[in-house]
């Protein structure tokens, strides 16, 4: 059944292999597409443990955020967070109550602060959560399952999902609830996987969002199918850019391509020289960004 519209007419798209573990599904009324099956809740909290974010390159030295790896890849995530930020700031201007879902360790809303917003987050994985709270402070950062988290109805002016919603099984009683938490006229801004790009149509099974922690895949068509349903004001869609640099690339594709016969991809990146390996181009990656108002 399909997460968003209920409906049982669907098919598989991309049949389940011995590596992946799960089928891609259609739905024919709505455009959504699925993983079947998805992760239980229980499977969810295992993998979004300490090593989730290995796949960022982080380094081991998280805590103090000393390693030079973790400074490649936050000063990275910064400059997309920037750019973000000056397209939301065009809708929402800064002051109001900003509401990040999976703010991992808090880049995008220590960047959001300094655009004049009133931050706050929710991570699910707990040592990122920590992380984001000793920087941020712990009254604005709560650990959790986004669902089981209380707020106060209203109380925000602008929420935040930044690559979060493809990871909920129920995105729709998630941007219900998001719906309950803004003020009248509020806004969401989310990026999300776009299955109509031009990375998916190329590589068709094998594109790199395909993956067990993806529950769902939207494409405009049934990003707007949910957001009406809801009871969003459509304001924007649009491709989303990102600033990624070789160090991020080499460990990215070392997780998620191998299982494609990708381990030529982090190996030609990791004999870049270092200097090129540090410098961040703005890519498209088969990604939108959608804003809606309430």
């Amino acid at each position: 059944m399909c997460p968003i519209c209920s409906s049982t007419n669907n098919k598989v798209l991309y049949h389940s292999r011995p590596r992946r573990g799960y089928s891609i599904v259609g739905c024919d009324l709505c455009g959504l597409q699925y993983i079947d099956p998805m992760l239980s809740s229980d499977e969810q909290q295992i993998l979004y443990q300490a090593d989730y974010f290995h796949a960022w390159g982080l380094g081991a030295d998280i805590n103090t955020g000393l390693d030079e790896s973790y400074a490649l890849v936050a000063d990275m995530k910064r400059r997309t967070f920037r750019r973000y930020l000056h397209t939301i700031r065009q809708f929402c201007p800064g002051g109001g109550r900003l509401l990040e879902i999976g703010c991992a360790f808090g880049f995008f809303l220590e960047e959001a602060s300094n655009f004049g917003y009133d931050v706050y987050g929710a991570e699910l994985a707990s040592d990122a959560a920590n992380k984001a709270a000793a920087i941020l402070g712990h009254q604005r950062v709560r650990q959790g399952d986004f669902q089981s988290l209380d707020y106060e109805p209203g109380s925000f002016d602008l929420i935040v999902m930044l690559d979060v919603i493809e990871h909920f099984n129920q995105p729709r009683d998630v941007l219900t609830k998001i719906y309950s938490l803004l003020a009248p006229g509020g806004y969401v801004f989310l990026v999300t996987p776009n299955t109509a790009s031009f990375s998916r149509y190329v590589m068709g099974g094998r594109w790199m969002h395909y993956k067990l922690e993806h529950s769902v895949y939207f494409d405009k068509r049934s990003l707007r199918y949910l957001s009406d349903h809801i009871g969003f004001r459509r304001l924007e869609f649009r491709t989303a850019r990102k600033s990624l640099n070789g160090h991020y690339l080499q460990h990215y594709a070392s997780v998620y391509m191998t299982q494609y016969g990708g381990h030529l991809l982090p190996a030609m990146i990791g004999r870049l020289p270092l200097c090129i390996r540090r410098q961040s181009v703005a890519l498209s990656l088969g990604e939108m960004f959608a804003i809606l108002q309430k």
